[in-house]
Order: structure tokens, then C-alpha cells, then sequence
């Protein structure tokens, strides 16, 4: 995040979701989804240039369908639901993805360069652990919104047409 280049040029997400079972579809809450998504669009200090899901069971689309629901429409187009490898491949530059998705990245080279990104701004993190956080009240990105998920409604009423 610390890098001008990525900042400007923004980033590229690709997540596999291959392995989501059931299981881990239980541990959120609606009020979970909209506040993850609320996250990421209000609080990342990050340009999402493309998010790609990959491998989504069926047991899953239509949670990722509502989460994606909650986000605002220049994040939705940004979005994609890829069945597969091959449907991603055709979206994204293979040769930049991982040699185990059939790219030409070495996962080995990844891992190490991460690693000495991490020794070189290892004082910088540790930084973090002296950081104050204000837990008194609501985080600023909630917003006013929320109590109406929690009381059970989604959405606003403001343009509710009754007959």
C-alpha cells in the first residue's frame, strides 16, 4: 500500500473460492456481509481496479450475490464471478497468474519477495503494535445505515412505491 505505483494504478484480486464449504458459510451474519462490504468500499485505502471469485460452490453464489448486492455500482462492475480457471484466464493475463493456475509466476519467487518486502519495513510494522485505537464508540465507516440491517432491514425506503 506503501508504494506510489500501486496507489495509482490500483489492484487486481483474484480469490479462489474452491475450498468454501458450508461450514464457513455459517460464520457470517447478514449484518457480517454488509459490514465486510461496507469495509472495503468505504475503508480500504486502495483502488479496487477488479475482484474476480473463482471456483464458487453453488452453496455459495447466492451468498457472494447478496454481499456483492450491498457494494455500490462502480464496485459491482468491477466485480466478476469466474466458474473456473479457463473463464478467468480469459479475463486476466494468464502469464501474471501463479504456474499453479497455469500461469508463468513461480509461487516460490512470490513468497520471497514478500518476505523481504516484510524484513525490509519489519520496524514499520512493529510500529503498528504501539498504534491507539479508539474502540469507544461505532467505527466512522458504519455509517447511520446499519441500525436498520440490525433491526432486520435492508435498504431505504425512500423509494418505496406502494399501490
Amino acid at each position: 500500500l506503501d508504494e506510489e505505483e500501486s496507489q495509482v494504478a490500483g489492484y487486481c484480486y483474484i480469490t479462489d473460492e474452491g475450498g468454501l464449504t458450508m461450514n464457513h458459510i455459517s460464520l457470517w451474519s447478514l449484518i457480517d456481509l454488509k459490514k465486510m462490504a461496507k469495509c472495503i468500499q468505504v475503508s480500504s485505502p486502495m483502488r479496487h481496479k477488479e475482484t474476480h471469485f473463482v471456483n464458487i460452490p453453488s452453496i455459495a453464489n447466492k451468498v457472494i450475490e447478496f454481499a456483492l448486492s450491498l457494494t455500490s455500482e462502480k464496485l459491482k462492475k468491477r466485480m466478476s464471478l469466474d466458474k473456473n480457471i479457463d473463464e478467468l484466464k480469459a479475463k486476466v493475463n494468464p502469464d501474471l497468474l501463479p504456474s499453479e493456475y497455469g500461469g508463468k509466476a513461480s509461487v516460490e519467487e512470490m513468497v520471497k519477495e514478500f518476505k523481504e518486502t516484510l524484513r525490509k519495513n519489519r520496524e514499520k510494522t512493529l510500529a503498528l503494535d504501539e498504534m491507539f485505537i479508539d474502540l469507544d464508540g461505532p467505527p466512522a465507516w458504519l455509517g447511520n445505515d446499519d441500525a436498520d440491517i440490525e433491526a432486520g432491514v435492508v435498504g431505504s425506503f425512500r423509494k418505496l412505491e406502494v399501490d
